[in-house]
């Protein structure tokens, strides 16, 4: 199997502009080519996905973000089984900024008498230049994990099986603008938003503890089944089947009815499941065993869908 995760950390470490993401999509397109399926760009409004097969007549679609992040200046941490903490944390930063714009207003007024409604004012102006500024501007330059890892491990499925008209893959756009290229797709694509097992890879390159996250109506599908006989845990990783709900995952899968997320974590006594390093300098590790393991055993269940 290719390692298509070097290759794409080497030659597409950043997709953030247009010209990143155009010559990016001239390479998944190549490669979906060579390996015998057929690969379009579909581009909805600004949002330009990048669809390999018949997604109309798939049962079953796989799925990736291929854009990268911008740099946070504070740590994302994904906690997927772990609401609380994971909104407490979340919740920790933006309220620091909200009390050092006030601090700032209020030290304004102080000095210039500016009165309440220019202090609330320019107090909102300082926030939300605040934010943009800690978690839009910069781009980020080491996207090993999110989602390198989860647009290789698509590439090594189209390269690992034939083509099929129950299965196809989709690389979205702009997940990272607030998954514009997959809510675009499935308002087109509504059979697929409705009926069809949507599978989204997202951060799958960094620990030993692979977390499938279904949605109530990917739980009682007919094809959705037969997966956890197929994707077991071997003598490095562990696999977990969990419900969405009660699960924390902002993906594109939220915009399909039958969406599962699957994200690979590190264990924790407290934290449970757990994603260091993303949207930081630091999102730099990402493993091909990882790929490979996913790859291996969801091939193995799309091999079912073929029989």
């Amino acid at each position: 199997m290719k390692d298509y995760l070097t290759e794409l950390i080497s030659r597409f470490p950043i997709r953030r502009s247009e010209k990143q993401k155009q010559d990016f999509r001239n390479y998944a397109i190549e490669v979906a080519t060579q390996n015998g399926h057929e690969a379009k760009v579909e581009t909805i409004k600004k949002n330009n996905n990048v669809i390999i097969g018949d997604v109309e007549s798939a049962e079953v679609v796989f799925t990736a973000h291929y854009d990268t992040p911008a740099r946070s200046l504070y740590p994302n941490l994904m906690l997927p089984r772990s609401p609380f903490i994971f909104y407490v944390y979340n919740f920790f930063f933006p309220f620091v900024m909200a009390l050092v714009s006030l601090g700032i207003a209020f030290g304004l007024d102080a000095l210039f008498t500016l009165g309440t409604e220019w202090t609330i004012f320019i107090y909102l102006i300082i926030y939300f230049a605040m934010i943009i500024f800690v978690t839009r501007v910069f781009t980020n330059k080491h996207n090993a994990n999110d989602n390198t890892s989860g647009v290789a491990t698509i590439l090594s499925l189209v390269e690992q099986n034939v083509k099929s008209d129950r299965v196809a893959y989709v690389l979205f756009d702009n997940e990272e603008k607030g998954l514009l290229g997959s809510e675009a797709f499935s308002k087109l694509h509504k059979e697929v938003k409705k009926n069809v097992l949507v599978f989204n890879l997202d951060c799958v390159g960094y620990g030993n503890q692979f977390l499938f996250l279904a949605k109530n109506d990917a739980e009682n599908h007919k094809l959705f089944e037969n997966l956890p006989k197929m994707v077991q845990k071997s003598e490095n990783f562990d696999v977990h089947f969990f419900p969405a709900k009660g699960s924390v995952a902002n993906s594109d899968h939220k915009n399909f009815d039958c969406g599962v997320a699957v994200v690979a974590c590190k264990k924790h006594k407290i934290l449970r499941f757990y994603t260091p390093r993303i949207h930081t300098k630091f999102d730099t590790i990402a493993s091909f065993d990882n790929i490979k393991f996913l790859c291996e055993k969801l091939s193995n269940y799309i091999k079912t869908l073929q029989n």
